[in-house]
């Protein structure tokens, strides 16, 4: 696997946390020499608005975790964990925190981590307490409330929302979706021999654990889970690697990353490790279909239209299925059989003209659809 850095555009001090909104427009960064937040346009990749990040009791802070809500790139939750929780309207020249109206633990401990399930329910989880407590808020225009406090064994660590639940590095899943009084209740716990970071694949009913930090690592293990029946599937060994792990994410239609960074005894590096292959995407028993595209929407652009993610309708899609512009892949989510996402950024759309594509699935059996166009005015 080969690829290429770009040039480093200078957001701040001490960047720690990054989210990315849904859109592709921005992806915003905690910076903990400046106990701010900073907005970095990806359009133009120009850093844009920084704001201070404020407690009710403790004036500034630096966020332990931040997360911008889904459909909105304008809002993002900040918490940490002493300092509470905020939710932030962002603008070009500033950000207003909305109201707490209702906190059950006066507006502090109220976690250190954050997912949002959509643009009005929010969890985080508090891992400072003995024992730690799983938060829900209710999330208005204005202002927002907390609903509960629950305590749940095995959350810690990040946190995830995915396919209506809420998973945890330490294994824990939990179903956050009962109407109150009812709380939040755990449904099942993986017993992960490699205990640190997790990423999910709803696509494939995939898990992935992250081997924890110790003194004298030098390989790294990630374990995959099966998140219907909680069974071990597999695991696979990366050698060579000392130092702290960091963040495991999927990517691409068959991909893992995390990061590494030198640790407490001096030894590793910072890199970033990237995987793909059968060990993430597991290879189909019986011959994948051929795929057909009916519709995209939308049905074009304009040269101004920045990111843009399209939404490909047809038939016979598959996880691991990659949508081509122009022949080549761009980043696919797999929705179901019949629908896809696809991210197409700002370069792809600089030029006036009819643009093709097409999906291909992966072997075994596959192939390519038939194309269809996409004009750029």
């Amino acid at each position: 696997m080969t690829g290429t850095l770009g040039n480093p555009i200078f957001i701040g001090s001490e960047p720690t946390r990054l989210s990315l909104s849904d859109d592709g427009k921005y992806l915003y960064a905690v910076l903990s020499g400046a106990n701010a937040v900073r907005r970095l346009e990806l359009t133009t990749l120009t850093a844009g608005t920084q704001f201070v990040t404020v407690s009710t009791l403790f004036g500034s802070f630096t966020a332990s975790d931040m997360a911008v809500m889904p459909g909105d790139p304008n809002v993002v939750a900040t918490v940490g964990y002493s300092d509470g929780i905020q939710v932030w309207d962002v603008t070009n020249s500033g950000a207003t925190s909305r109201p707490l109206t209702k906190g059950l633990v006066n507006d502090v401990y109220e976690g250190s981590v954050l997912a949002w399930g959509d643009s009005t329910n929010l969890y985080s989880n508090d891992e400072g307490l003995s024992p730690s407590s799983f938060h829900r808020f209710v999330v208005g225009s204005a202002s927002f409330a907390e609903t509960d406090s629950t305590y749940l064994d095995a959350v810690n660590g990040t946190i995830t929302y995915a396919g209506g639940l809420i998973y945890a590095d330490g294994g824990a899943v939990v179903d956050p979706s009962l109407v109150p009084p009812t709380t939040p209740e755990l449904v099942g716990r993986f017993y992960s021999p490699a205990g640190g970071y997790h990423a999910v694949d709803t696509a494939t009913n995939w898990i992935f654990f992250l081997s924890g930090n110790n003194y004298g690592v030098n390989s790294r293990i990630i374990s995959a889970f099966d998140t219907s029946r909680f069974t071990l599937l597999q695991t696979t060994e990366i050698d060579g690697l000392t130092g702290d792990a960091f963040d495991l994410i999927r990517w691409g239609s068959d991909g893992l990353a995390f990061r590494t960074a030198t640790d407490f005894w001096g030894n590793g590096t910072g890199r970033i490790v990237l995987l793909h292959g059968s060990a993430v995407l597991p290879r189909s028993a019986t011959p994948n279909p051929v795929p057909s595209v009916s519709q995209v929407t939308p049905s074009n652009a304009t040269t101004t239209s920045g990111n843009t993610w399209l939404t490909i309708v047809g038939s016979n899609f598959v996880p691991g299925s990659i949508a081509t512009w122009n022949g080549s892949p761009r980043s696919t989510v797999f929705v179901n059989a019949g629908q896809l996402r696809v991210a197409i950024p700002a370069s792809d759309l600089v030029t006036a003209q009819t643009n093709s594509i097409q999906v291909v699935n992966p072997t075994p059996g596959g192939g390519a659809s038939s194309t269809i166009t996409f004009p750029v005015n």
